[in-house]
């Protein structure tokens, strides 16, 4: 698992690379969420690198997604899905 983060104009990309299952989910929402400590209004996540993603891993989404909350932070997915 690779979780990289670019932040460009006030939007924060985080890029996910490999695998994230039950053995790393907790770490992968741990790195999301000092990327998302950063300062910046918007959040993409890129998920099109992954390999594989368990149910624990799917649930790392959500929660990033709950992090913001409240924080005037706007995640989404591109590729047609709906914001989080």
């Amino acid at each position: 698992m690779n979780i990289t983060g670019n932040l460009e104009n006030g939007v924060l990309t985080i890029g996910m690379e490999g695998r994230i299952d039950t053995t790393n989910a907790a770490q992968a929402e741990e790195e999301i969420q000092k990327l998302e400590a950063q300062d910046h209004g918007k959040v993409v996540l890129y998920a099109e690198k992954l390999e594989y993603i368990s149910s624990a891993g799917l649930r790392v989404i959500p929660a990033a997604a709950q992090a913001g909350t409240g924080t005037g932070h706007r995640q989404r997915l591109p590729g047609g899905l709906r914001d989080l």
